[in-house]
């Protein structure tokens, strides 16, 4: 089960790209759910409950696509909106 983010449904045939503006949104949703990313020097590290996930766990769950990801990623990258 995916988690819901968007306040539009998810039933497309091809993915649907997400907009800057979405973002927060999603960083938002992620937190509310307890999901943590940390900026590192091998990259970002993502975390749940103290446990660490594989990013392809966090795309599952959030279904993103690969480039959907990297968007977030840069997004993380350029705000950090988890240093909290």
């Amino acid at each position: 089960m995916s988690k819901k983010w968007r306040k539009t449904t998810d039933k497309y045939f091809a993915t649907r790209p997400i907009f800057k503006e979405e973002i927060p949104n999603l960083i938002k949703s992620m937190i509310e759910d307890g999901l943590f990313a940390m900026i590192t020097s091998e990259g970002i590290f993502w975390f749940h409950g103290g446990y660490r996930l594989q990013k392809k766990v966090v795309r599952s769950m959030w279904n993103l696509s690969t480039h959907q990801m990297k968007r977030v990623e840069d997004y993380i990258y350029g705000n950090d909106p988890f240093d909290l």
